[in-house]
């Protein structure tokens, strides 16, 4: 039925979408694994969108796996 399939595809978005952020949580904590930067150069690296570097680095910070000083993002 209709409301089965878009319950189906609600979930599998909602995978996706988690899945989306641990993929681009590893290339932003490997990027900081090379050393410190700040989040535009995390974007270079990454070829990633500053925007998104930022806001995902953001969620590293208050997930206690990534320090910001300044506007350079480390390793904690």
């Amino acid at each position: 039925t209709i409301g089965s399939s878009y319950k189906n595809q609600t979930a599998q978005l909602a995978y996706l979408k988690e899945n989306f952020a641990k993929l681009v949580h590893n290339l932003l904590l490997m990027s900081l694994a090379k050393g410190a930067k700040t989040a535009a150069k995390v974007s270079k690296a990454t070829s990633l969108i500053e925007k998104l570097v930022e806001d995902q680095l953001k969620v590293l910070q208050k997930e206690g796996r990534v320090v910001e000083k300044k506007g350079v993002y480390s390793l904690k």
